[in-house]
């Protein structure tokens, strides 16, 4: 449970930097949206979720632990991928 409050936590930080690349600095929330794991748990093959695995490689292969359907991201070009995905929908990213 200890790793899951972490990945929230890095997937927080992420998030907010992601908001910041957005074109208008002023419609970005004062707050990142968190998602608790039960609503991600209900939400796990949801086809307007996208679910970011944003683990650093020798991390994210050598673990046994992945939510299913999650896409891996490299947490070090964020500015490559960011742009590439639907800012319409929820995107969570987590790293455990």
């Amino acid at each position: 449970m200890h790793r899951v409050w972490i990945s929230l936590l890095v997937a927080t930080v992420v998030s907010l930097f992601l908001i910041g690349m957005g074109p208008n600095p002023v419609e970005t929330p004062a707050k990142p949206l968190m998602m608790e794991v039960g609503a991600l748990n209900e939400r796990l093959g949801d086809p307007e979720l996208l679910i970011l695995d944003v683990r650093k490689e020798s991390d994210w292969a050598g673990s046994s632990e992945k939510i299913a359907g999650a896409l891996r991201a490299d947490p070090g070009s964020v500015e490559r991928w960011a742009a590439g995905y639907d800012r319409g929908k929820p995107i969570v990213l987590y790293c455990a």
